[in-house]
This record gives C-alpha cells, structure tokens and sequence, in this order.
C-alpha cells in the first residue's frame, strides 16, 4: 500500500464521518423540534446507558420550550485525538435564540451518536 492509498482511504473516511456527523444532527434537530417517541434509537447503546430515555427526552423538550424550532447554521468538524472518534460543533440557529453542541459519532456504521454535549443556548 502505498502513501497515496493511505491518503484517499483517509479521505473517504472523513467524508463518510461527515455524512454520518449531519446525519445524526439531521436527528437531534428532529428531536429538539418535536421529541418523538424513541428519542434514544439515534444514540449508541454506552451513551443510552449512561442518559435513561426519559432524561433524554427532558432535555429535548427543555431545549424545544427555550428556543423553538431550529437549523443548523455552522459547522466545525474533525477527529478527536484521543479515540479517533468523528466529533463536530454545531451552531444551531432557533426562533427563539442559537445552541451551540457537540456531537460525536461510533466508528462503525450505523455511526449512532456516542457523544452529545450542549454547549450553550443563547436566547
């Protein structure tokens, strides 16, 4: 294999990372603007383990009640160096103010969210 294989191999992974990254922000949007009934289906069996569904779907609904409907406005994303770990910021643009949050997706597919961090709602 040479260094150009390792290159493109490198490259086809960051997309597919991104393409799982806005996916799964594609879902959390969906749950911050009507929490459905499973709001857990989109998070990895470690990260349901530690947040039971029902705190889950407070969060949603909180989140919801301050800010309303939301769209992604900014995106930063990359790899965490610690567990090579698909992670993105997110700046969501709401009627009623901006959240900024942080996902983080498994290595392997279905790539369900392994990390979800919000960093702060400005109203």
């Amino acid at each position: 294999m040479c260094s150009s294989d390792l290159a493109i191999g490198a490259h086809a992974f960051a997309a597919s990372a991104d393409d799982a990254l806005k996916q799964r922000l594609d879902d959390v949007i969906s749950r911050i603007d009507a929490a459905p009934k499973d709001v857990s289906s989109t998070f990895a069996k470690r990260f349901n383990d530690k947040v039971p569904e029902k705190q889950l779907r407070e969060i949603f609904v909180d989140l919801h009640s301050k800010t309303g409907s939301c769209q992604p406005l900014a995106t930063s994303s990359g790899q965490s160096p610690a567990t090579a770990t698909a992670t993105a910021s997110f700046i969501l643009k709401c009627e009623r103010g901006y959240v900024l949050i942080n996902l983080s997706v498994e290595e392997t597919e279905p790539r369900l969210i392994d990390g979800f961090f919000i960093r702060g709602i400005f109203e």
